[in-house]
């Protein structure tokens, strides 16, 4: 099969080149076909890049893969009613700044940045678990953003196979807590009424990667790990 495989997600799939001292690598150097890979690190669930991607690239493509990021990786948004949440921007570039604060001062002091490593560091320390409050409009908000990345991606290449993949962060509590049941039963739930291949294997997960030695730095995964990856997504295309 001549694969053309459009490749998004976070840190854990992300094309950083071998790093000194770390085996640090993307599975994407080991799936068959031409791969382009626009993971970020640090991303959460958006299609900014995917819209970016689709507007510079004119490249046939015969599978999407998204390594699905945590759903923790948003804006608490705690001064907005639920409506007014989900109709919000995940992140904030400088014109939603004005347009969800207009007054300077208002955007230094409500914004919480309660995303990435800032928000694991606040509910690893106990500072602020009051985000739980909001957890059940956080993840309909991911499920949301999920939707209007398989609607771009599907107005593009009516098509193309669209497969997601669970790499989980679960050696953080608070964090696991928060996003466990979702990986395990929201995701699924929303693969399995939008046709779209789930890929749940319970050892994709950091502990178990980093307790088989597979990870370069205990999260991450390294060559090894990248393989292994790698060879199960190949059964799924």
């Amino acid at each position: 099969m001549n694969c053309r495989i459009l490749n998004n997600g976070c840190s854990f799939s992300v094309d950083r080149g071998l790093i000194p001292g770390r085996e640090w690598e993307s599975y994407c150097k080991f799936l068959p076909g031409q791969v382009y890979n626009i993971a970020k690190s640090g991303s959460g669930i958006e299609c900014d890049r995917l819209i970016k991607w689709l507007n510079e690239q004119k490249q046939p493509l015969t599978h999407f893969i998204y390594q699905v990021p945590s759903p923790t990786r948003q804006l608490i948004w705690s001064e907005l009613n639920d409506e007014q949440f989900l109709k919000a921007p995940m992140m904030v570039s400088g014109t939603d700044r004005k347009r969800f604060f207009p007054k300077k001062d208002d955007s230094q002091e409500h914004m919480d940045w309660l995303a990435g490593v800032k928000l694991k560091t606040l509910l690893e320390h106990k500072q602020d678990t009051k985000i739980f409050e909001y957890k059940t409009r956080y993840l309909k908000k991911a499920l949301l953003e999920l939707e209007k990345i398989i609607n771009i991606i599907q107005e593009h290449y009516p098509n193309i196979k669209i497969i997601f993949l669970r790499y989980e962060e679960d050696i953080r509590p608070l964090i696991h807590e928060f996003h466990k049941d979702w990986f395990k039963h929201d995701l699924l739930n929303f693969c399995n009424n939008n046709n779209i291949t789930y890929i749940y294997e319970d050892n994709f997960c950091v502990s178990w990667f980093w307790k088989n030695k597979l990870t370069a730095d205990k999260r991450h995964p390294n060559i090894e790990g990248a393989k292994l990856i790698a060879e199960k997504i190949a059964m799924y295309l």
